[in-house]
């Protein structure tokens, strides 16, 4: 994964604009939630994250 040293990542879902049910529209993929309440760690570097920028920028 991207951490090879860190078996955990965290994500902070509780703000409004990026929760799992609105999370698809800010990012070009939603996170998922495993049945067990974690998230796979990411291959990707970082978070692992990649932001909607066509989205964001009506927004700023």
């Amino acid at each position: 994964g991207a951490f090879a040293n860190g078996p955990y990542v965290e994500y902070k879902l509780d703000l409004p604009v990026l929760t799992p049910e609105t999370s698809h529209l800010i990012l070009t993929e939603p996170i998922l939630i495993g049945a067990d309440g974690c998230v796979p760690i990411p291959d990707k570097p970082g978070l692992g994250i990649e932001l909607n920028e066509e989205v964001i920028a009506r927004y700023v």
